[in-house]
């Protein structure tokens, strides 16, 4: 595997920020908004914004909230 493969944390976080700041702006609601809807947390992606820990079970339900959601808006 070259280290062009190696996803990180930090990519992995930039990640959930950039897609949970869009779809925030997109939808206007906040990020705490997300974080309760997707996860029952509404500091969740203010504290990895911040740098503290998340699992990657809890990204996964964040951006599986996101994409099930805007699934379903395309079906109305």
């Amino acid at each position: 595997m070259c280290d062009r493969d190696l996803i990180t944390e930090t990519d992995i976080r930039a990640c959930l920020i950039e897609r949970a700041t869009e779809y925030a702006a997109k939808h206007g609601i906040s990020l705490s908004a997300i974080g309760v809807a997707a996860v029952g947390d509404s500091k969740f992606i203010a504290r990895v914004r911040d740098g503290l820990g998340f699992n990657i079970k809890t990204y996964q339900r964040v951006i599986d909230w996101m994409a099930l959601d805007q699934a379903s808006e395309a079906a109305e």
